[in-house]
This record gives C-alpha cells, structure tokens and sequence, in this order.
C-alpha cells in the first residue's frame, strides 16, 4: 500500500472539496484506509483516491505528483471553503458508518475472545471429574478383587468333610493375630477409619501383602467373625 493521505489533503490534490469524499465513502465508491478509527482523520490511500478520480472522470495525479504536492503545501480556497449543511450531513454520515464498523470488528474480536475462554474451562472442567470418577472406580475395584481373593482363600483353607468350628481353627496364626488386633481396637471405640489409619501407620501389612488397609476391608473382616 503506497501513502496514506488524509481527507482534506486528498481533497486538495485532486481540487474536489472535502464533502465530496465524505460522499464518496458513504456511497461506498470510495475506500477509506483502516486505521483511522473514531475520533481519528479519516485516511485515504493514493491508490483509492487514484481509483476514486477514473471512476469519476477526473484528473488521475501519479503517485509523484501526489507526494511532491504534498511536500509543497499549498491553500486552495475551493478546499478550505467550509462544507455546506448537506456535506456535513454527508460528512457525518461517513464517520458514524466507519466507527460503526470499528465497534463490530471489535465486539467480534471480544466475544471471540470469551468463547475461547469457556471453552478451555469446560474442558478443564471435565477433565477433573473424569479424573475423580477413575479414581473411585479403581478404588472400589481393588477392593472388591481384595475381598474376593481373600474369600476364595478362606474357602481352600476349610476341609470339606466337616465344617469349620470356629474363625480361630481355620485362620492362619497372622490373620488370627490381626483380627484380634481388630477386635481391640474397635472395642476402644475407634471407627473403621481409625482403625485403617493406625494400621497404615504402624506399618502393619494387608492379608494379601499388598496395598493399604481399608475401611471396607476392616469393616467385611469384622462382619465375617461376628457371623462366625
């Protein structure tokens, strides 16, 4: 893009008045440069103003005329007439239009903005409680396979020619010991969860060796020696 010129110089090097362009941008036959905004000159490239003088039949001034005319400044008194009530009009009409379109390029740009915005935190969103579900879905898995391995055990370890009579006979000498353990504590009163974490604490090892005592593991061992 060659130089910019303002209106009112644009209008001095092809001898129109200023209203004239105003005109012209408000009809659309005339392009006004990006970058002037609201409150700001209107600017006009000398490729549009060329473009602007064969579509009206004027004089087409070169890009050198232009740019020496412009560095010898010089008083037309048919540009510095001021603009009758109609080019006013006209004139005003060309601003409102421009700073219209300036305000619509800048909402979109905002409310593009803004829908990236919600986008990233619904994803994050979701992400978090795809994460919470796994979690508690492992957990609840590991324990019930927990349970099941422990029950087929228990199972192996009672003759089938006669049934077990009592916990103690069929438990190992550790898994009796534990239970015991178990037994105390819940009679000081702890809750399963206390329990859990005294033993997690104290080292104590799982029945299967693995993994970390659980409410639920507790609470199913304690139910299982009640019934017994």
């Amino acid at each position: 893009m060659g130089p910019l010129l303002k209106l009112r110089e644009a209008a001095r090097l092809i001898s129109v008045s200023p209203g004239r362009l105003y005109r012209a941008i408000a009809d659309g036959r005339l392009t006004a440069a990006s970058g002037g905004g609201p409150g700001k000159p209107t600017l006009i490239s000398v490729e549009a103003l060329q473009t602007f003088c064969r579509s009206e039949g004027l004089r087409v001034p070169d890009t050198a005329e232009m740019i020496e005319r412009l560095e010898r400044p010089e008083r037309s008194e048919h540009a510095e007439r001021s603009m009758s009530p109609a080019d006013e009009a006209l004139a005003r009409q060309a601003l409102e239009t421009m700073a219209g379109q300036y305000l619509a390029q800048v909402m979109a740009r905002q409310s593009d903005y803004f829908e990236a915005f919600l986008r990233d935190e619904l994803d994050h969103m979701v992400t978090r409680v795809v994460e919470r579900v796994v979690e508690q879905m492992v957990e609840r898995l590991t324990e019930r396979f927990e349970r099941a391995e422990r029950d087929e055990r228990a199972e192996r370890s009672i003759p089938a020619h006669r049934a077990p009579p009592s916990l103690q006979t069929v438990m190992s000498e550790p898994k009796a010991a534990v239970l015991q353990r178990l037994q105390a504590l819940q009679a000081e009163g702890l809750s399963l969860q206390k329990i859990a974490d005294r033993l997690n604490n104290e080292g104590v090892p799982t029945l299967s060796g693995k993994g970390q005592w659980r409410k639920g593991t507790i609470g199913n061992l304690l139910a299982q020696a009640g019934s017994r």
